[in-house]
């Protein structure tokens, strides 16, 4: 017999945030890790999504306040597989087919696909530290934009949940 378990049935008490920038992960991680705010390391293991029957990894990094008990995780959300092309000009090509690889764009939250990083704050995060964090992110000289998410909009908030 199968159970199945409903998003609703999940109490959502985490805030988000998507961010644009042109910077890689790691490089990105160690520029937050430079202000007060951040201490990012890298999880053992990153969030994945089954797409096309293939396991695509987004890089997650985690900051642990032990002593307020909550936590804060940057995840990528723009992350590239490979995928087989067939290359023939048309059904009935004499020719045989060749098979090439191609570099494919795949998100973890395809809704945002316009930024490259969410921000996740779980926990108690009094309006104040979250205003003052926001604004480290805007005046960022490598941040594009930034912008709170309402996770009620979101269709494929499941991705979030780990």
């Amino acid at each position: 017999m199968k159970y199945r378990v409903k998003l609703s049935d999940y109490d959502i008490d985490y805030q988000l945030f998507a961010v644009r920038t042109q910077v890689v992960d790691v490089k990105f991680a160690y520029l937050l890790n430079k202000s007060s705010f951040f201490s990012f390391r890298r999880l053992e293991r990153d969030i994945y999504a089954i797409i096309n029957k293939k396991n695509v990894y987004f890089s997650t990094f985690e900051h642990i306040d032990k002593t307020l008990k909550r936590k804060m995780f940057l995840i990528q959300n723009k992350a590239n597989h490979k995928q087989l092309n067939r290359d023939s000009e048309d059904l009935f090509s004499q020719e045989t087919d060749t098979f090439s690889i191609i570099p494919r764009s795949v998100f973890l939250i395809p809704e945002l696909k316009k930024f490259d990083f969410f921000l996740k704050l779980v926990g108690v995060w009094p309006t104040k530290e979250v205003q003052q964090l926001k604004f480290f992110l805007k005046n960022m000289d490598t941040v594009e934009s930034e912008i709170t998410v309402n996770l009620k909009n979101l269709k494929s908030i499941g991705n979030l949940v780990f």
